[in-house]
């Protein structure tokens, strides 16, 4: 019935799709633009704005997927909005910058996913940050971050999406500091920051690389070049390897994994979209889009995977390692990361996408349990709680659907799309990655479920001035958003059925020929017994206490403190920069001195032969600078555009 009402004819055989997609994408744009015009002095007005708008992106996000699932063939895969110029001087030399959107399943579900997760945060923030200075603020952001994350799903060429994507990590940065009285915070987004600019720095190399190479920026255009023979197997390798660099930094997998348990400083929400659909799903969709160049290079594929699943192991350790409720999260999001680029490399497109849609719910609904939690206790610490079950019973209720549906308990969304991955895994035969699976998956069931018995079983810690008695659920703002994704989490697990799979998830794969996957009986026991095996692990030693948590670290004492600290690779980070990058930041400094200085007396000179004194000083030297390149730039142009190399389009 639902595919014959689907196929009636209506507007979705007539409506364009990447128009839809233009109209969602700048929604959220309205949004900050009319907050910071308008309404900037009124706090509850300014959280409707950003909330109106960005469920009108919903909107448009939901009739952009109903259109790819009734006509998943359309012709409308690309659209060109605007050409920035166009150097025409000769067909071999021919360059162009252009922004345009892309039309097909992998942006339609990704677009529903950003949209959806960011109007839940926001309908829950409305709520829990309302006392908060910056309340206005951080839905500006928010709404910034929104339409930032749609460019990045949206882009149609290598250019679009590293604009998008730089744009998300400046509002990753202003989100992650919103509290930046906090020096933890303040610290936490320049690290975000800057470890995430390795990986973007790596992203634009290599797309420099894939132009010189093949002087084709559109994603389309240039998946038949790749496989096309013009560059041979080491230089695939070195595009895919650079462009996964972009993806690792921005997943927080392994080794610019650092930043993500840090950002647990910011506000609540801010963890749950950077989690669930914003910075971090980012890396993922990226290798997903541009699976024609990972596709053609194995070595490229294999790093993916080893990335991603030894991710994913090292995220299960130091989650049993840590105290700290938002960062023992942290942790199992990078590890889900991982899941996704194991399942990448495992040829499995459809498969990784399904892991993110499932990933973006369960996380957020997660994120936000633990947010109320944490504000009902007044700490975050896990050996601080115990004994929820009975006084919070409502978010006890919630928090463990999230907690089954991220490890993958059938018959929830987590089970279907590990499922899935195990298949791929399994049909791609690599022992590695399935080995890495398996611990990965037991790791993930033994820390999730260690959070969910230290927090909801036994009896409930007493400290000083901190009454138990009073412990009381939180307002129904502010339990209603996480029930709502619980009840996703629930739902989405339906997308798993075969005959429903084959037409809401199968229209992906048509990306990427042969990666659509099957669920056997070997992928059910692949993706299950490790995590059921891990959740006995966590019921026997943090539900029943047979085994003391307290004995069990004294004894495990050299093996816990390196994972407490994560193998204190944060602290190696840290020694590096102060041993390798501050000399070399100094050098810089005096360089650049000297440089001012001889621009001073060239200044100088040049004012007294010309009648023009001027007063030496920090700005002027600045400005002198300043101007020298500008008019060097303005010249260069010029001269381009009289050659008649340059054409600007609107």
């Amino acid at each position: 019935m639902l595919t014959a009402l689907l196929a009636a004819r209506g507007p979705l055989d007539t409506w364009s799709p990447t128009f839809i997609e233009l109209l969602a994408l700048f929604a959220p744009l309205v949004a900050f633009i009319v907050i910071l015009t308008f309404t900037i002095d009124a706090r509850r007005v300014s959280a409707w704005i950003a909330i109106v708008f960005t469920a009108a992106a919903l909107v448009a996000a939901v009739l952009v997927l109903a259109i790819e699932l009734v006509h998943p063939l359309h012709l409308e895969r690309n659209s060109t909005y605007l050409t920035f110029f166009t150097n025409e001087a000769g067909a071999a030399s021919q360059f162009k910058l252009e922004w345009g959107l892309v039309a097909d399943g992998l942006a339609a579900v990704m677009l529903v996913v950003v949209t959806a997760i960011s109007l839940i945060v926001q309908l829950y923030a409305r709520e829990s940050m309302r006392g908060d200075s910056g309340y206005v603020r951080f839905f500006v952001i928010t709404a910034f971050l929104t339409f930032a994350m749609e460019g990045v799903v949206l882009a149609d060429n290598y250019f679009a999406l590293l604009f998008f994507w730089l744009l998300v990590s400046a509002c990753s940065y202003l989100l992650i500091g919103h509290w930046w009285q906090r020096p933890a915070a303040a610290s936490a987004a320049r690290k975000a920051f800057l470890v995430t600019l390795i990986g973007d720095a790596g992203l634009l190399i290599g797309i420099l690389y894939v132009y010189f190479r093949f002087n084709e920026l559109n994603f389309q255009a240039l998946a038949p070049q790749y496989a096309g023979g013009k560059v041979g197997a080491t230089g695939l390798f070195i595009m895919g390897g650079l462009v996964l660099l972009g993806a690792v930094g921005k997943s927080a997998q392994f080794p610019l994994h650092v930043w993500l348990p840090d950002s647990t400083e910011g506000p609540p929400p801010t963890a749950a979209f950077l989690q669930a659909a914003g910075t971090a799903v980012a890396g993922g969709y990226l290798v997903a889009r541009t699976f024609s160049l990972f596709q053609v290079s194995p070595r490229a594929l294999l790093a993916v995977g080893l990335v991603g699943g030894g991710t994913a192991v090292l995220a299960g350790l130091w989650a049993l390692a840590e105290r700290s409720l938002p960062r023992v999260i942290a942790y199992l999001t990078m590890s889900q990361m991982g899941l996704v680029f194991l399942a990448l490399a495992a040829r499995g497109v459809g498969a990784a996408v399904f892991q993110l849609v499932t990933h973006a719910f369960f996380t957020a609904c997660v994120i936000l349990v633990a947010a109320n939690l944490v504000s009902v206790m007044r700490t975050d610490s896990l050996f601080e709680m115990g004994g929820l079950w009975r006084r919070l019973p409502l978010s006890a209720w919630t928090m463990l659907i999230g907690a089954a549906a991220l490890v993958g308990i059938p018959p929830l969304s987590g089970f279907w799309s590990q499922t899935a991955i195990a298949a791929r895994l399994i049909q791609n035969g690599n022992a590695v990655l399935i080995s890495l699976a398996m611990v990965a998956l037991f790791l993930s069931g033994l820390a999730a479920f260690r959070l969910y018995f230290l927090v909801f079983s036994g009896e409930t810690v007493r400290r000083r001035r901190f009454e138990i008695d009073r412990i009381r659920e939180p307002r129904s703002q502010l339990t209603t958003p996480p029930m709502v994704l619980a009840a996703v989490a629930i739902v989405a697990g339906v997308i798993g059925l075969p005959q429903i799979r084959r037409n809401v998830v199968s229209f992906v794969t048509l990306l990427v020929p042969g990666s659509a996957f099957s669920i056997t009986v070997p992928a059910v026991a692949l993706a299950t017994l490790p995590v059921l095996a891990g959740v006995v692990v966590a019921w026997l030693i943090y539900g029943q206490r047979l085994v003391p948590a307290s004995m069990l670290a004294r004894r495990l004492t050299p093996v816990y403190g390196p994972l407490r600290h994560a193998f204190f690779l944060d602290f190696a980070y840290r020694q590096s920069i102060r041993r390798g990058l501050v000399p070399l930041a100094r050098a810089a400094n005096r360089a650049e001195r000297w440089v001012d200085h001889v621009l001073e007396r060239g200044g100088a000179m040049a004012g007294t032969l010309g009648g023009l004194r001027v007063a030496p000083g920090p700005r002027v030297q600045q400005s002198w600078l300043g101007l020298l390149a500008g008019l060097v730039a303005m010249a260069a142009l010029a001269m381009v555009a009289a050659a008649g190399w340059i054409k600007v389009k609107g």
